[in-house]
């Protein structure tokens, strides 16, 4: 079940969280969305409450953050639905206690019986890939809102063609900002930062804005003429208020 929308304009009522998308529990993805809603609408009401942005940028959360609850409670739908072979295999679905007990039975039973109900077990547990490596339902978000600026750029790149489980790496605005992990010197802990050399798709004189919830909103390939009013405008369209 998922809200048709989160807020209405940039009034001062807004859901998130469980109050909008209500889901089966597979893929395990639901607390990570409550915190990514609460996420995208806090930093937006602190720019407010700071004269850092205008109240119109509060017209974004629901552009952005809607689509992606959409996504998930489709996603956890299809998991479930995924799992009915499995607990068919294992004998689960038959009305009859009997009937269960007899055919989870053959799963240890050395007979043609148990090795086709086996053989049914493993198919169907293959075809659960899709809840435990699902990183592209977490990782493909695509936010289109007045938040972020892409009027410079090209059509969006498609999405890869499984993005389910693959991740598409990518600076275009609207995605999340990419990152790499790099070791130090002696080897020890890894740290998370940015690579900044291959996957932020900008040459070496470009530049990436990124907004407080580690999303791209805007990025130039190359040195510009007249960057500073270009940031001005950049700014003022994504904070929807002048500068």
């Amino acid at each position: 079940m998922i809200a048709e929308y989160y807020s209405e304009g940039n009034i001062r009522s807004f859901c998130l969280g469980d109050a909008v998308h209500r889901h089966p529990l597979f893929n395990g993805l639901g607390s990570n969305t409550c915190i990514q809603d609460a996420y995208n609408l806090a930093w937006k009401i602190a720019y407010v409450m700071k004269n850092c942005a205008g109240p119109e940028i509060l017209e974004s959360y629901s552009a952005e953050r809607q689509p992606v609850g959409g996504g998930l409670v489709t996603r956890a739908n299809q998991g479930l639905r995924d799992h009915i072979s499995v607990w068919e295999a294992l004998g689960l679905m038959d009305p009859s206690l009997e009937a269960r007990r007899s055919d989870f039975q053959q799963l240890s039973a050395a007979t043609p019986e148990g090795s086709a109900r086996i053989a049914r077990l493993q198919d169907a547990v293959r075809g659960t890939s899709q809840k435990f490596h699902a990183v592209g339902v977490e990782m493909n978000q695509r936010y289109e809102s007045r938040a972020v600026y892409a009027a410079d750029e090209k059509a969006r790149p498609p999405l890869p063609n499984n993005s389910i489980l693959e991740h598409e790496i990518t600076a275009y605005p609207g995605s999340r900002l990419p990152h790499a992990w790099l070791n130090t010197k002696i080897p020890g802990k890894q740290f998370s930062t940015i690579d900044l050399a291959r996957r932020r798709e900008v040459s070496e004189d470009g530049c990436l804005l990124v907004r407080p919830d580690r999303f791209v909103g805007w990025r130039s390939h190359s040195t510009i003429s007249q960057p500073k009013e270009k940031l001005v405008l950049v700014l003022s369209a994504m904070l929807s208020r002048p500068f």
